[in-house]
């Protein structure tokens, strides 16, 4: 009669009960006069501290303990602390704009400070302009130093003969261009935005030759993911990740990370010792994986629903350095996030928004989560420490370390003032506050903004509404 779906397929951290199953055809028919009753019994197991227990007391806060939440909520004091625990921090990059064209200047110059390991790039068979878009992208890669992250679709081989032809055009193209490779992520052929044995077998007979991975996975979410499991012997397992499938309010989204994070667990567990990919990682669905028609178009006046406005958002900043953490918290090897311009990117084209009425960006700027992803940046090849916070749906905190450098950065992802208390870390010494004083500069003047800072004393600070703090210890 009833069917529960866990959400985290999707990183949404909850679960919905529905009827009739899924395995039941569709749609079914219910006949009028007819009388439905159903009934849901829900027992609740208390297994977390009691309201008023001490933080110490407590040995886990998160959204697995609404104990916790309670108590943070009165107390409003968020606690993060250091842990033992140390893992790589894995290697980020951009997704590209596919209406971007060439990079001016300007918006290269921002994107080398990023220090980004690899661009993706989307080839698809029957869209022309792609291998267009290669040749471009290829030549903004090797200004920036970055190498390439080539997923290629094999879902509709319009204008082609056959597979075999389409993926020896590709290799000539890479192979005349030199281009830079880090992966190749596969999709297609007899699963649609995933990977097929054949389709795996084929991207190895016609791409081996550039010596670099070629994993398998899924273009959508982790549900196609298991719906249709990739092969097992791909040199890595890949799926994308958004926040937005079924809640689409700022509380529901910041419940999300610790979701993302449980996600790379149980893809280890089904894959064990695969390097995991999370590749592209956006604020709403890039498209309609379960659709069975064209998408509707986008009615006049409306933003594409792949846009949200919140990309130019302090939350989208939060959220952001969040997904970082528990991303490299968990152990995922690679991430990709957003695009490298537009209304989907880290930064503004130099003509704007085409709907600034809707998507209110300014020409040229930076978006905040640009400042997240340079903090990070700042410390590519290098640790993350593992933190944790009494209220992680409040206050998210990344520890990172390369050489003798540490810089601890905070995030408020709530909606209203929060306090943090540092406990156990020593040698902070300057701090750099992103919120909403300071994010006009930050936006229009980012190489300026990022070179002033301000000495820090005291382990306790107060975050604003969706602020990012960025701490610096001193050199050791």
């Amino acid at each position: 009669v009833f069917e529960m779906e866990d959400q985290r397929n999707w990183i949404d951290a909850s679960f919905k009960t529905f009827c009739t199953p899924l395995r039941l055809p569709r749609p079914v028919e219910i006949k009028a006069g007819t009388r439905v009753r159903q009934e849901v019994r829900l027992k609740w197991v208390d297994r977390g501290p009691k309201i008023g227990d001490s933080l110490k007391s407590a040995d886990r806060f998160s959204i697995s303990n609404p104990q916790s939440s309670i108590h943070n909520l009165q107390s409003k004091v968020v606690i993060i602390s250091p842990q033992d625990e140390v893992v790589r921090l894995p290697s980020i990059g951009l997704g590209v704009c596919p209406e971007s064209g060439v990079l001016d200047e300007i918006a290269l110059t921002r994107l080398q400070l990023l220090k980004l390991a690899h661009l993706r790039i989307d080839m698809r068979p029957s869209h022309a302009k792609t291998s267009v878009l290669l040749t471009e992208q290829s030549s903004d890669a090797e200004v920036l130093g970055h190498k390439l992250e080539l997923a290629v679709h094999l879902e509709d081989l319009s204008g082609w003969p056959s597979v075999d032809a389409y993926l020896d055009a590709l290799a000539s193209q890479l192979n005349v261009g030199q281009t830079p490779l880090a992966r190749i992520l596969i999709f297609g052929m007899t699963a649609p935005h995933c990977t097929s044995p054949e389709a795996l077998r084929l991207a190895r007979k016609h791409l081996g030759q550039f010596g670099v991975p070629i994993g398998a996975g899924s273009n959508a979410d982790l549900y196609q993911l298991n719906l249709s499991r990739p092969p097992v012997d791909a040199d890595f397992i890949c799926w994308s990740m958004n926040p937005q499938v079924h809640a689409f309010d700022n509380a529901s989204i910041a419940e999300t990370p610790e979701a993302a994070a449980q996600q790379v667990s149980s893809v280890r567990r089904y894959f064990p010792g695969k390097p995991l990919v999370v590749s592209p990682i956006t604020l709403k669905p890039r498209f309609n994986p379960v659709a069975i028609g064209p998408a509707p178009a986008v009615p006049p006046g409306e933003l594409p629903p792949q846009v949200d406005p919140r990309q130019i958002s302090l939350f989208g900043a939060a959220w952001t350095l969040a997904m970082i953490k528990a991303l490299a918290e968990s152990g995922a090897n690679s991430v990709t996030f957003y695009e490298t311009t537009g209304w989907r990117g880290v930064l503004e084209t130099a003509t704007g928004s085409t709907s600034p009425g809707k998507f209110p960006s300014i020409p040229g700027a930076v978006f905040p989560l640009y400042h997240v992803l340079a903090d990070v940046g700042d410390f590519a090849d290098g640790e993350v420490l593992r933190t944790r916070s009494s209220d992680p749906l409040a206050v998210a905190s990344l520890l990172l370390r390369a050489g003798g450098r540490r810089r601890l950065i905070l995030a408020n992802l709530s909606a209203e003032p929060r306090r943090a208390t540092l406990q156990d870390f020593d040698g902070i010494a300057r701090s750099r506050t992103l919120d909403l004083s300071t994010s006009l500069k930050a936006m229009i003047s980012p190489e300026q903004f990022r070179g002033q800072s301000m000495p820090f004393q005291g382990v306790e600070l107060s975050l604003s509404p969706h602020a990012v703090i960025t701490l610096d210890f001193a050199r050791s």
